[in-house]
């Protein structure tokens, strides 16, 4: 039985696919201590799950290779305050 996702929230996967809605889980996850500074924890483990669904099922590991991308290019920019 697959439970109703909250009013107004579009980012829960499509019911009755499980495992789209672990990887979502996971992704969320993963931001969560990518925001709470873990960064380099947070990016292994992303590529963890990617390595693993990248070949039997690419479009859920679509997710985890942008978020990697994203926060690879956003780590690498000098915040404000370093700048000379």
């Amino acid at each position: 039985m697959a439970l109703a996702a909250p009013a107004g929230d579009t980012a829960v996967p499509v019911p009755g696919d499980g495992d789209a809605a672990l990887a979502g889980l996971l992704l969320r996850a993963l931001e969560s201590l990518w925001q709470a500074g873990a960064r380099e924890q947070a990016c292994r483990l992303a590529g963890q799950a990617y390595v693993r669904l990248r070949r039997q099922a690419p479009g859920q590991a679509a997710p985890f290779d942008r978020a990697l991308h994203r926060w690879t290019r956003s780590d690498a920019r000098p915040r404000h305050e370093d700048a000379p």
